[in-house]
């Protein structure tokens, strides 16, 4: 995008022209927004002690595959979740962020240093790995797991801040945790006691008061709960061969015993989503045969054992292949599946929802455990929508900017401000805080200008808006019309046409300057009280009216419509 270079000065709040800038504005057309596509997200987790993972992306428009970024600090993915621009990674030991559209990482989280004290005072990090993950407004929302035990702290539900990932809150459950769902302002966490837990319970979050506030337990029946879906008040919780059905408003379940291909041994899910009332998943038949089938939940029976004939498919048979990540295209009406082992490669395969094979992808390598699909983003660039020039900063005075009278954005997000000097140098009197700019020069600051450079950026736009501003420090002046002892009237203001000014002694001088001190117009008044100045040859503006009698000076501030 283009990006304007202006000089800005700040109005003082306590004046009329805090609202009315002596600025020629000029709004700004937005520059085009930046659009990007569908793309189906898939993991290469890499194998165990190997650094090798990757994430591919599937563009199903070109149908190709390429390479988003190598995975140097994760060889073993647990979740990923796609939004907008971004791509978010669980693996064991961190926790990632990713640009889609560049393939840089934006930034990363080492969550197993034991030495550090974390910032919400709840004490040092524990070992244990990531898990599950979904994103919550402005957070990220992560499980954990250990092999055998829970992690030492007890705190097994981390909460993060998305644009940066720093901690916001650790939250303790009764042991490891799994799959995490929203309904409403609360989170579901699905508790397993790990690989060797005997029974399963649903921690309930509060988003509010970041609290766990209770804890649901299933007892036997949810030994192994790994994976749940949401529809309207009911939670759909996938167990060892059993399905759970938990009412969030009756706070009461049912269990029923189904065939999920839970023994597959894999850390990937097993279910891919609810569809028209069907619920997509692993299963298994008695003699172990594996396919994907689908299970009517309103009856809790296995609709079809085999949806996509997985299990007579040579190709997967043939290779002792595993389904190992899945998504569904709610769009396309589309399912993506990735298959193969924790070694070696694998393939990608395309099934409409009928379960008709209609394509394939590439690049399925090392246990490509984990998928997603981003819808696309079309996301408009932040943009200077007013371009501004010089406003006093006097002395003694706290001038303030809103920014967001100057910087805009055409899909309503809160853009993100951030201020710099040329040379890094410090200003303590210019602050930046909560999109407001501020300058309060002291009584002794220099008459001198202060450059200064704005930006704004929303979530997904790493091309910001950018406005060059000069903060240039003035004499103080005087906001108000005191009646005495030379100055009754001073009208209209605004003023189009003719100001009228009446003072009460004479002779007074008067004259007008603009906002950099260049007289503009002068006057002196010696017959009558009462003048009118012809103000129409002057541009729209901010000027400075003096009045002077004698040893008495008056300032004010006028505006040019």
């Amino acid at each position: 995008m283009y990006k304007f270079y202006i000089q800005i000065s700040l109005v003082c709040l306590c004046c009329y022209a805090a609202a009315h800038p002596a600025v020629a504005q000029i709004t700004v057309t937005p520059s085009v927004a930046v659009s990007k596509g569908k793309q189906v997200v898939f993991v290469n987790g890499g194998q165990f002690g190997s650094l090798s993972g990757s994430i591919q992306v599937y563009d199903p428009t070109t149908h190709t595959t390429s390479k988003l970024a190598d995975l140097d600090a994760a060889n073993s993915v647990q979740d990923i979740e796609a939004l907008g621009r971004y791509v978010y990674i669980s693996a064991d030991y961190y926790i990632l962020k990713y640009d889609m559209a560049t393939g840089a990482e934006v930034t990363r989280r080492y969550t197993q240093d034991t030495a550090e004290t974390e910032a919400d005072g709840q004490g040092k990090e524990a070992y244990g790995v990531n898990h599950s993950m979904t994103l919550y407004k402005n957070w990220l929302i992560v499980t954990r797991q250990n092999s055998a035990a829970a992690p030492e702290d007890g705190y097994n539900v981390r909460i993060y801040n998305k644009q940066d990932l720093s901690l916001v809150k650790k939250i303790p459950v009764k042991t490891q945790a799994a799959d995490v769902v929203i309904v409403g302002d609360s989170a579901f966490v699905a508790l397993n006691g790990g690989f060797q837990g005997t029974s399963g319970q649903l921690a309930i979050i509060d988003l509010v008061n970041l609290e766990n506030k209770e804890e649901y337990d299933f007892g036997n029946a949810g030994t192994g709960i790994m994976q749940m879906f949401a529809q309207g008040d009911v939670l759909y919780i996938l167990a060892q061969n059993r399905l759970l059905k938990y009412s969030i408003k009756e706070h009461k379940h049912d269990a029923y015993d189904l065939p999920i291909g839970h023994s597959d041994a894999s850390s990937s899910p097993f279910a891919v989503g609810i569809i028209d009332g069907m619920l997509y998943s692993k299963l298994m038949d008695e003699s172990w045969n594996k396919g994907f089938g689908r299970v009517n939940l309103e009856s809790a029976t296995i609709d079809k054992l085999d949806v996509i004939g997985m299990s007579i498919d040579p190709e997967i048979v043939d290779n002792s292949y595993a389904l190992m990540a899945s998504a569904y295209d709610r769009e396309e009406e589309r399912f993506y599946f990735t298959f193969g082992q924790w070694w070696g490669w694998g393939i990608g395969l395309i099934y409409d929802k009928e379960g008709n094979k209609v394509g394939s992808f590439e690049g399925v390598q090392d246990s490509p455990e984990r998928m997603a699909i981003s819808y696309g983003v079309t996301n408009s660039a932040p943009y200077n929508a007013v371009l501004l020039k010089t406003v006093d900063a006097p002395r003694e005075l706290a001038t303030s900017i809103t920014l967001s009278e100057y910087f805009g954005d055409d899909d309503n997000e809160s853009l993100r401000y951030t201020m710099t000097t040329p040379d890094n140098s410090a200003t303590s009197w210019i602050t930046l805080k909560d999109g407001v700019l501020t300058a309060s020069p002291a009584a002794d600051a220099r008459l001198d200008t202060v450059l200064i450079t704005v930006t704004a950026n929303d979530q997904y736009y790493d091309d910001p808006a950018v406005q060059n501003i000069a903060v240039i420090v003035r004499e103080k002046v005087i906001t108000g019309l005191p009646q005495e002892p030379i100055v009754q009237t001073v009208y209209p203001n605004p003023v189009k046409d003719v100001l009228n000014v009446k003072v009460t002694a004479l002779p007074a001088a008067l004259y007008i300057t603009d906002t950099r001190g260049n007289r503009v117009a002068e006057h002196v008044m010696t017959e009558r009280s009462g003048e009118t100045v012809d103000l129409r040859a002057l541009p729209t503006g901010l000027y400075v009216l003096t009045l002077r009698q004698g040893a008495h000076v008056v300032r004010t501030k006028i505006v040019k419509e």
